[in-house]
């Protein structure tokens, strides 16, 4: 879905207020993620998963705290998941799909990134006399 916090993703931010599990893999839960801690994901049960014992509760509640090094407790762990499909759920806001938007949420929004953009990953105006600091825009 994208990246969380202030510097973030639109969709991620959203759903982790609507989730009913929020799996904390290494998350410091700071205030640049969490935004107001009153009102952080309080309808979630939290796992979370950090290998430093000083991040676990320090900020947000862990209903499971798990003191692990994450590749390990990862590559123990999912032998055990079983693959699961719920096509009755909402679906999943995700990046150029039509899902959830700063502002619209009714319906896709320009990116403004990708109007610069040629085929090639350089970059180009939309105005012929425009300057760029650069030549290349991540999609």
């Amino acid at each position: 879905m994208g990246m969380l916090g202030m510097h973030g993703n639109y969709a991620p931010n959203v759903m982790q207020n609507r989730c009913d599990v929020l799996i904390a893999i290494g998350m410091r839960f700071d205030d640049r993620v969490t935004g107001n801690l009153e009102k952080y994901a309080k309808q979630a049960k939290v796992i979370h998963i950090e290998i430093d014992q000083s991040e676990i509760n320090k900020n947000v509640h862990a209903h499971v705290p798990i003191l692990s090094d994450a590749k390990l407790l990862l590559q123990r762990l999912l032998p055990l998941v079983k693959e699961k499909s719920y096509p009755e759920w909402a679906p999943v806001p995700r990046h150029g799909q039509g899902g959830i938007r700063k502002g619209d949420p009714q319906g896709p929004q320009p990116q403004p990134r990708r109007a610069y953009q040629d085929g090639h990953g350089g970059a180009r105006s939309v105005q012929p006399d425009a300057r760029h600091i650069s030549s290349y825009l991540p999609t």
